[in-house]
């Protein structure tokens, strides 16, 4: 099997790997998921908690223990000044 490529997966693709609104979205997030390299921002794990503990109720064990396993299991970067003007430099070419 070829080894998999990082991939930066947004807020959405997490919620629909985490809950079960939709069979078909869910299995499609968590395929990508689990076929790439995640990483994953600060700000995207901010995100996700703030969703699932609002709209999908999770418990703050939950959320505390999904935390810890996005920071052990991925890549997670943090935005800063640097990396901004990096990307600005990048979408400027």
């Amino acid at each position: 099997m070829p080894e998999s490529e990082s991939c930066f997966i947004d807020t959405n693709i997490w919620l629909y790997a985490f809950t079960d609104d939709n069979a078909q979205k869910k299995d499609v997030a968590q395929a990508l998921i689990k076929a790439s390299q995640p990483v994953i921002s600060g700000q995207v794990i901010n995100e996700i908690c703030v969703n699932l503990i609002k709209r999908a109720k999770f418990p703050e064990a939950q959320i505390s223990e999904l935390i810890e396993t996005f920071y052990q299991k991925y890549d997670v970067i943090e935005v800063n000044l640097s990396l901004e003007m990096e990307n600005l430099a990048h979408r400027m070419r």
